[in-house]
């Protein structure tokens, strides 16, 4: 995976500073996490201890948000995870599109 540093110059949006408790939601459980900073396209998060062997998709729940936010985990940095929103405009998934992503990106071509 690529350097969070590698990645700042491709940014869609403009992160803000947010220090918001969130919960990461993956098939091996619920892991609580704080929001450093977020965009509309991405976040970066924070962790007690370092998170391995995490899925390429992930469930982000903001504080008390009714729906989570699906990502896709772009980097892993000790104890930093940096996620893209499927759906940048509201964070909510859309399952076949992030699939098809996926995929894409596992033959190569760039979604």
């Amino acid at each position: 995976m690529e350097r969070p540093w590698m990645l700042s110059q491709r940014r869609k949006s403009t992160r803000r500073r947010a220090l918001l408790a969130a919960k990461l939601v993956t098939p091996a459980g619920v892991t609580d996490c704080l929001v450093n900073d977020i965009s509309d396209t991405g976040a970066k998060l924070q962790f007690r201890s370092p998170q391995r062997d995490l899925p390429r998709i992930v469930q982000l729940r903001l504080g008390e948000e009714a729906h989570p936010r699906f990502c896709l985990v772009c980097w892993v940095a000790g104890l930093h995870i940096g996620v893209a929103f499927e759906n940048a405009r509201n964070g909510l998934l859309d399952a076949e599109a992030l699939q098809g992503r996926l995929a894409r990106m596992r033959d190569g071509a760039h979604a």
